[in-house]
């Protein structure tokens, strides 16, 4: 699905859920804290990781972000396994918390 986070939003709760997300940025400029760890995410990039991990969104500059979304959930019986995975020290913007 298509999701549009408009300028001036600031999560300050943390989300957990079950199921995997990926995201692709289309627009704009989004600061992913995912699990202790932040990264900027900027038109092109994408992540992907477990909904288990405590994870937020913040919107950076006054552009409004524009991104794709897939979920699915996590289990024995979706082939997916249940592991949580943080951003790794390769992502281009990743800084450390």
């Amino acid at each position: 699905m298509k999701i549009v986070f408009p300028a001036d939003r600031n999560e300050l709760e943390y989300k957990e859920h079950g199921g995997e997300e990926w995201i692709y940025v289309l627009s704009g400029r989004l600061r992913l804290m995912l699990g202790g760890e932040t990264t900027v995410l900027e038109p092109g990039d994408a992540a992907y990781f477990n909904g288990l991990l405590p994870h937020r969104w913040d919107v950076l500059g006054e552009e409004d972000v524009e991104m794709l979304m897939v979920g699915c959930r996590a289990g024995a019986d979706s082939g997916i396994p249940r592991r949580l995975h943080p951003l790794t020290e390769g992502h281009r913007g990743h800084e450390n918390p």
